[in-house]
């Protein structure tokens, strides 16, 4: 049995007891104080001597202390103490009645509901029974909390059901596999609505102008040369073949017509009188070819402005401007434009046909006129474009 307190340091209120006088226990003692004066620090250290459980002690070290719990008491059998987080002696013929004990032994339940009132109250009693009890009121705990998790999303079902449904006609309905597509359509649809004002000032796509030739081209295109000898266009042709004088010939021969005097040549200074060649120069270059040459000189300048880079910028910029708004309709609407060429593309398409020779004539180019009959034409010698 338990016959004294000798020494208790550095547990609770107790910094530094030792046991002073007659304080021997007797078969009835009473220990009586104020709150907070350690009554419950000797409980714990009775259970902790009765279980042999350290933690007791240990959880009561006194505030401020550097020097570890210890705890001496004496026994019928002798001293038992407690040093360095263990007892010497452990001693279980102890019972400590005291709230820990009825946290631990007695179950009355947390919620007072309606089955407590009609039963009044329900006392446990025992380690077991306590366990088995709080498992109960765990499990009653999660019921509730799933009840009010079903009432809560059934009232946010209820705020989204169309008039008239149920809440089990809503669960009962058939799963739908494009529901995803059709909501993206109709999310589309609002989006739609919303911006309505927008869309209605959205400019129509941009009809792409097409450049045209001026309408004098294809008339000269259709003009010929008269009174040219048959054969003249064909001597001048091998003439500058046979020299070797490709694509500056004609100029050349023509500038040099006007500087025949006296028959005579101005480069050698032999005579011209009775040369055929010099005869089919004269009559091919004629005043009707100069005026012709510089009809088509004049055109190209109309031709450029209808097919030059000014034009190109802009059919480029129309077809860049279309694919953008392309791009917005396609949300709204289905789209399907035609195929065209990249934009970039324009400006060199109209670059390869104002260089060809078709659009830049040279000398050589109206040389193709033909003689004397009226179909030989001016487009006698198409160029590839």
């Amino acid at each position: 049995m338990l016959r004294k307190l000798i020494s208790i340091k550095n547990v609770g209120r107790f910094r530094n007891y030792s046991a002073s006088g007659d304080v021997e226990l007797r078969r009835y003692n009473l220990v009586f104080a104020e709150n907070g004066r350690g009554k419950t620090t000797l409980c714990a250290i009775f259970r902790s001597l009765s279980t042999s459980t350290p933690a007791f002690i240990v959880g009561r070290r006194t505030l401020g202390s550097v020097e570890p719990p210890e705890v001496q008491i004496l026994l019928a059998s002798g001293n038992t103490t407690f040093r360095d987080g263990a007892w010497s002696v452990s001693f279980s013929d102890i019972a400590v009645f005291d709230g820990t004990y009825v946290s631990e032994n007695v179950f009355a339940g947390d919620v007072v509901d309606t089955e407590n009132k009609r039963n009044l109250y329900r006392v446990i009693i025992g380690s077991p029974g306590v366990r088995l009890a709080e498992q109960l009121n765990e499990l009653d705990s999660q019921i509730r909390a799933k009840g009010t998790e079903i009432r809560d999303n059934r009232t946010l079902l209820e705020r989204h059901a169309a008039p008239g449904m149920t809440i089990q006609a809503f669960i009962g309905l058939p799963y739908d596999p494009a529901i995803d597509a059709k909501i993206a359509a109709k999310e589309q649809d609002l989006q739609a609505v919303r911006r309505a004002e927008e869309i209605r000032r959205r400019p129509a796509l941009t009809v792409v102008p097409a450049p045209v030739f001026p309408p004098p081209f294809a008339t000269l295109l259709a003009k010929t040369l008269a009174n040219i000898a048959p054969d003249a266009d064909r001597r001048v042709a091998a003439h500058i073949r046979k020299h070797r004088m490709e694509a500056r010939g004609e100029p050349w021969l023509s500038e040099g017509l006007q500087y025949i005097g006296a028959d005579c040549c101005p480069f050698c200074g032999q005579g011209l009188a009775g040369i055929e060649l010099i005869e089919a120069y004269r009559g091919f270059f004629s005043r009707e070819y100069h005026a012709l040459r510089q009809e088509a000189a004049d055109l190209l300048v109309d031709v450029e402005q209808a097919i030059g880079d000014r034009v190109a910028a802009g059919i480029e910029q129309v077809l860049l401007q279309n694919n953008g708004e392309v791009e917005f309709w396609r949300q709204y609407c289905p789209v399907v434009p035609p195929a065209l060429r990249d934009a970039a593309t324009v400006g060199q398409s109209l670059t390869v046909l104002k260089g060809s020779r078709l659009i830049s004539p040279s000398d050589q180019d109206l040389g193709a006129i033909g003689s004397g009959s009226p179909g030989r034409s001016f487009h006698r010698r198409p160029p590839h474009i």
